[in-house]
């Protein structure tokens, strides 16, 4: 039996007697220096064969399922990296062609689906001779991922070991491997969500959280390695999430910037997942090889889908000295789109003195020739050019900054935020105060502060100073310089009831915390007054 002794003969006839003799083999086996002789008379005595894999058992709690753990599996992850550090080729092979015939048998909603199995199937890709994993062998990736149990273990895996694996190798066969890595993680899903305004919502293949970190780490080396192939995985992507439904439509809902921003939402996990990737994968490429990125950016710009637009505009800006003669090509009134607003905008804030005397005209020309609507007036029709205008504040080409100027005039400062369709704001706390704690003692020595009080008005509840805050700065005030107020507390009659509130609550505070302050020392005369 394969050169082994008597005794290695009995060790495996008892591990054939039950499942639990065979885990209990496995273990004895991988005591030994010697383990991998051992795989030619497991697989001929069936010890790998797929209908060893076990499959969902009910379990205690109904309705519920338990997900056994195959022991074999932690004999193939030490054959795959005995195989992977001693280059041992057919040790390798045994190991793919035994994953390929399980994954065959645990299609989704198979008996045998176990994601423990799944995980270390991806663990072992990373393992093995790169030469001993095909092309054709990433299609088991999305077997692995369209488990219905737990899908982060297998991205987990993927982005430790066989994507650093396929991206550190100097041969172009194993970067394939990794943009196919990418496809099958990136492959969307769409779901129905049972609301009449977005009937249908999509999902990745990978769990997203994960496919994040994946491409956080890895769409880099994927532009510097083969970013043509990368690009145009997450190209297709983009233009599949974003070319149905609302998303076509309203694009900037769902991703609000290209770049990182705390205005993008979280929620939109496969929008923010496939954005991010052609984003990142498109500037390294860009910085690997300039000359053969260009033409993919110029089809994205003349692309018909809005986002992957949005996309090639945000990486023009970002690699202006490389891609500028494509903005020559592009500019005309139909760039000028609300939905490139953003982009659009910190291309031309961010470029525009380093355009050509012809750009910047050509820029001039189109923003004066913006289609105008029927329905709109033109103090609308201004504004709107003065928006694009705004990009081109400080500039020194004349005919645009006399523009601005002459609107400026006419219509007013612009709005906050004019480089986003819609810009959302949270606060909490009470704002700034018009005065500090130590201002309010100031003027509590000079006689002035129920006067200064009563004097200010708040113009501006969201940017300006508030009452509240000027209320608690001088709660502080009271705490600091409690025997100053004790002497003028009697002034705060005059004073609007808000604030007579918050001299009574400094001393509170106070009275409330003792050890903490420096208290006046007659509380009974203090509280009388």
């Amino acid at each position: 039996m394969h050169n082994l002794t008597a005794k290695e003969q009995s060790l495996i006839e008892m591990m054939a007697r039950s499942d639990e003799h065979a885990r209990k083999g496995f273990d004895l086996i991988l005591t030994r220096s010697d383990f991998p002789k051992f795989m030619d008379v497991l697989i001929d005595r069936d010890f790998f064969a797929p209908d060893r894999n076990p499959g969902p058992v009910p379990a205690t709690t109904e309705g519920h399922v338990h997900i056994p753990y195959w022991k074999a599996l932690d004999y193939l992850l030490a054959c795959a990296r005995f195989a992977g550090v001693n280059a041992d080729l057919h040790l390798a092979d045994q190991i793919m062609v035994i994953l390929r015939e399980v994954t065959a048998r645990s299609t989704p909603g198979a008996s045998r689906e176990n994601y423990y199995t799944f995980r270390r199937f991806a663990e072992i890709l990373g393992l093995l001779p790169l030469v001993s994993v095909k092309l054709s062998d990433i299609s088991l990736v999305r077997v692995w991922l369209t488990t219905r149990f737990d899908r982060s273990l297998v991205v987990g895996a993927l982005n430790e070991g066989a994507l650093p694996q396929f991206l550190a190798s100097d041969e172009p066969s194993d970067w394939k491997k990794a943009v196919q890595v990418v496809a099958c993680c990136t492959a969307i899903r769409w779901a129905p969500t049972g609301l009449p305004t977005h009937p249908e919502e999509p999902s990745t293949a990978a769990d997203e959280y994960w496919l994040n970190a994946l491409i956080d780490r890895h769409a880099s080396a994927l532009g510097h390695r083969i970013g043509s192939e990368a690009a145009r995985v997450f190209s297709d992507r983009v233009g599949e999430v974003f070319g149905r439904g609302q998303r076509a439509k309203w694009g900037h809902v769902f991703r609000i910037t290209v770049e990182e921003d705390p205005q993008n939402d979280d929620a939109y996990s496969a929008e923010n997942c496939v954005v991010n990737g052609l984003r990142d994968v498109l500037l390294a490429w860009c910085d690997a090889d300039a000359k053969a990125a260009r033409p993919f950016v110029g089809s994205l710009l003349a692309s018909p889908n809005e986002m992957v637009r949005r996309i090639g505009i945000f990486v023009l800006g970002q690699r202006w000295a490389d891609l500028s003669p494509l903005y020559t090509d592009s500019v005309s009134p139909g760039l000028f789109q609300s939905g490139h607003l953003h982009e659009l905008y910190g291309l031309l804030r961010d470029r525009f003195e380093a355009f050509s005397d012809g750009d910047k005209a050509a820029t001039i020309d189109a923003i004066g020739s913006l289609p105008k609507p029927d329905d709109t007036d033109n103090t609308r029709y201004e504004l709107l050019q003065r928006q694009w205008l705004n990009a081109l504040a400080g500039t020194s080409y004349e005919p645009a900054a006399q523009w601005l100027e002459d609107l400026s005039a006419k219509h007013g400062p612009e709005r906050q935020h004019p480089d986003y369709l819609s810009y959302a704001e949270t606060r909490l706390g009470h704002g700034r105060s018009q005065y500090t704690a130590q201002q309010l003692v100031a003027f509590a020595n000079e006689g002035a502060i129920v006067q200064a009080l009563s004097a200010f008005v708040p113009k501006d509840a969201w940017e300006g100073p508030t009452v509240d805050a000027l209320v608690a700065e001088l709660e502080r005030a009271v705490q600091a310089a409690p025997a100053i107020f004790a002497e003028i507390v009697s002034d705060f009659l005059k004073a609007p009831e808000e604030y007579r509130h918050g001299v009574i609550h400094g001393f509170l505070k106070i009275w409330q915390s003792p050890n903490e302050n420096d208290p006046p020392a007659d509380w009974e005369r203090v509280w009388r007054r």
